[in-house]
């Protein structure tokens, strides 16, 4: 069986009036990295590609941002986290501007009962953009269902309540 995993993402924001985000990332993690009598660590990081730019002006170039973060799994049922995004804040600058990709920590808990995930994880990221720091607390819950041959889908949804932004997301899995 894999005791890993590999992963890609590509994202695309603008944002009004100011500017353009892209991101192009590849991520790795391993599970059971280290082991003890009391419980199981795993590890991974992401590399991710930014590129910013502000409106009417020209791109702020292409940096590389890393992305750190493990998890201390207690049983099959608890497990705690713990990651570091932007971890080594790259800058960005153009248009008479500069900017940082704002590093952010997170620590979070999960308990797995039947299938079932409850997870509850705070975020402080620091200001950015002329913008200052945040804080949220997020909140989600995941389901898995076992198909004869096909696989496991898994449905799954969050709530996040940050002091400048409230979001829900929702989505469907598959392995």
């Amino acid at each position: 069986s894999a005791r890993g995993g590999l992963g890609g993402a590509l994202t695309h924001v603008r944002e009004h009036d100011f500017g353009l985000e892209r991101m192009f990332s590849l991520g790795g993690a391993g599970r059971s990295v280290w082991e003890t009598d009391y419980g199981a660590l795993d590890a991974g990081g992401t590399l991710k590609f930014l590129k910013k730019s502000f409106s009417a002006s020209p791109s702020a170039g292409t940096q590389a941002a890393i992305d750190l973060g493990a998890i201390f799994r207690f049983s099959e049922r608890y497990a705690a986290g713990l990651s570091i995004l932007n971890f080594n804040r790259p800058k960005f600058v153009g248009g008479g501007r500069v900017d940082r990709a704002p590093a952010a920590i997170k620590i979070g808990v999960s308990e797995t009962v039947r299938g079932l995930t409850l997870a509850l994880d705070l975020t402080k990221r620091e200001p950015a953009g002329g913008h200052p720091g945040t804080a949220n607390l997020a909140g989600g819950i995941e389901r898995w269902w076992a198909l004869r041959r096909l696989g496991s889908v898994a449905g799954r949804t969050g709530l996040s309540l940050g002091d400048r932004n409230k979001t829900w997301n929702w989505g469907l899995g598959w392995k």
